[in-house]
């Protein structure tokens, strides 16, 4: 019986610990995704977002009440919610290949891949194609001429080692001369950089400066995915997993459908050009009652065009700032402290001075230690 009961035990938790673990999976499988803010406007500012589903598919036909929008934590009213295709902001895209010799398997697999992410852009949007291996080649310039850009990837070759960093540097510079005023570059590789200059915090920051997106597919069991999910995260793009070649084909077609749909928010500041730092959080509800939400500094007139943590080296000089100005507050403490311990201990021998060189020492390192813990505290 007790058997019988420690059975039923284990199955009810097994049943709990499944239950919980795909609940959590559904919830945090939805994406709210902020590729970049516009403040070239101002007051007047554009937010770029694609919304998706548990599956990766975008969800269509949102309207301004699915989302609440915050800026320095008050309620801030949306002007306009549009799509980008409704909004005729069309799109500057690269697909970057990684051209090494491991890949020569996969060229079949790439160029269906490929050709079908083109078939999903707009008639408007731009698609330029580029390989690379120790250099990087140019296949097709921008071009909104589908038939150009699906020859140009039967033009990709495999052979060589792989320069990804170098690579992505010359095409965030090719994409300085484009004036879309959206953005992507897709990268897909294999493997590790063994061969570039530069490095992912160099890759990171172009594409950052040049507010392009980044979305990296790592194919197969050789890439490296932590460096790619770095790259697409802080650029404002998405990080996607191939395990095989096959995989490609399904995820090129949710990439080019996460960017046609990419919608575009407006909104208001009210204060144009204050050049102050600002903190903006947009959620959206979804039908199901999933609650999603981003949150992003930006600061007001200093760059034109602002991609995801581009104002990140800004944010990390303000929070120093913010902690090392404690240290002011907390050496007056200690001080203080220092002073009443003084006036404590005169009290209690009253034929003791009241200043004396152990005395001084005491209240200087009280108000160190207060300094340093305050920094600390806003460290930790």
């Amino acid at each position: 019986m007790l058997s019988l009961k420690v059975g039923r035990a284990a199955s009810c938790a097994a049943v709990w610990l499944l239950g919980g673990l795909s609940l959590a999976a559904a919830t945090t499988a939805a994406h709210l995704t902020l590729q970049r803010l516009d403040v070239s406007r101002l007051p007047e500012i554009a937010c770029y977002f694609t919304v998706s589903d548990e599956k990766g598919d975008s969800l269509l036909g949102l309207v301004e009440s699915d989302f609440q929008l915050r800026v320095d934590n008050l309620p801030r009213r949306i002007t306009r919610l549009s799509s980008a295709i409704d909004d005729g902001k069309y799109l500057a895209v690269a697909l970057l290949v990684d051209g090494s010799g491991s890949m020569r398997p996969h060229l079949a697999q790439i160029r269906q891949a490929g050709t079908a992410f083109i078939e999903r852009t707009s008639r408007h949007d731009q698609v330029a194609v580029f390989s690379c291996n120790e250099a990087l080649t140019r296949h097709q310039d921008f071009s909104s001429d589908r038939e150009l850009t699906r020859k140009a990837l039967t033009a990709i070759k495999a052979r060589g080692n792989t320069a990804l960093h170098d690579a992505i540097a010359e095409v965030l510079a090719i994409f300085k001369t484009h004036s879309a005023q959206r953005q992507a570059l897709v990268v897909l590789t294999d493997g590790r950089d063994n061969r570039s200059r530069s490095s992912a915090d160099e890759s990171i920051r172009l594409a950052r400066a040049a507010g392009v997106s980044l979305y990296a597919v790592g194919l197969g069991p050789g890439s490296d995915d932590n460096a790619l999910r770095r790259l697409a995260v802080e650029t404002g793009g998405e990080f996607f997993k191939a395990a095989a070649a096959a995989d490609l084909l399904s995820l090129y077609r949710r990439i080019g459908a996460q960017l046609r749909n990419q919608y575009i928010l407006f909104f208001d500041l009210g204060s144009a050009g204050d050049g102050a730092r600002h903190e903006m959080r947009l959620e959206f509800r979804s039908p199901d009652g999933k609650q999603l939400g981003v949150d992003q500094p930006f600061v007001a007139a200093v760059s034109p065009t602002m991609a995801p943590s581009a104002i990140s080296s800004l944010q990390r000089r303000v929070r120093r700032q913010r902690q090392y100005g404690q240290a002011l507050p907390g050496a007056l403490l200690g001080l203080f402290s220092g002073l009443l311990l003084l006036g404590l201990l005169k009290l209690l021998r009253p034929s003791a001075p009241l200043f004396s060189w152990p005395g001084l020492a005491l209240v200087g390192a009280l108000a160190l230690l207060g300094a340093v813990l305050a920094v600390l505290k806003n460290w930790i």
